[in-house]
């Protein structure tokens, strides 16, 4: 199925709506597990062009290319949108959002193993609802707003690619499990995190890849 977030650029205003939108339904677990719902059962991921990702990477200046989460207006949908951004994480390049929603389930820089990648998709694509917990930052009352990839990390999904053009960009939705100390003592986490792989062909050899550092800190 496809949404009705443009795909290509996008404007300013657009951005700042949608991620305005976010940052509200976010705090709201019913609105965002309803987010990530579509008529096919949970979102699992979203889909660039690798001509998207081909300009994106050509920016003169680019250290990062930063992924954020937004919520459209129409139907208040979970959808993403990527931006070069130079050392200090200023914007360089317009912002391009995404096309497809995708119900794939696929395997995802250093390269990430299978069976980790698999792993991290497996337990966000469970039955279990959406939840603001699972995008708490380590900043107190700031959620996650996105993610930031260094630009090396989007170069190396052009590795061994034969072409261009026609190829796909899924960006997959992992799921994070581990135990983190708290006051209360310890504590399960699960925290939401994105996993990259061209065209996300189940069986195939091409790797994941996932070395993103969360945003904020740093957004």
């Amino acid at each position: 199925m496809t949404n009705n977030f443009p795909s290509g650029i996008i404007s300013q205003d657009v951005f700042n709506e949608y991620a305005a939108n976010w940052l509200t339904v976010v705090g709201n677990n019913a609105e965002l597990n309803q987010g990530f719902q579509t008529d096919s059962g949970k979102l699992l991921s979203v889909s660039f062009t690798m001509e998207q990702i081909q300009q994106l990477v050509s920016v003169v200046g680019a250290h990062y290319i930063m992924a954020k989460f937004l919520i459209t207006s129409d139907g208040l949908k979970f959808t993403l949108a990527l931006y070069a951004a130079d050392a200090e994480r200023n914007r360089l390049s317009s912002y391009y959002g995404a096309g497809n929603l995708s119900q794939v389930p696929g395997l995802p820089g250093a390269e990430v193993p299978d069976v980790l990648a698999e792993k991290w998709l497996e337990c966000w694509s469970n039955d279990q609802p959406v939840t603001s917990d699972m995008f708490t930052s380590s900043m107190p009352d700031a959620p996650l707003q996105g993610y930031a990839f260094d630009v090396n990390d989007f170069l190396a999904l052009f590795y061994d690619l034969p072409k261009i053009d026609g190829e796909i960009l899924l960006v997959h939705f992992g799921l994070h499990e581990y135990y983190r100390g708290t006051a209360e003592g310890d504590k399960l986490t699960q925290t939401f995190g994105l996993v990259l792989r061209v065209s996300g062909q189940q069986g195939s050899s091409d790797p994941f890849y996932d070395m993103s550092a969360p945003c904020p800190p740093l957004c």
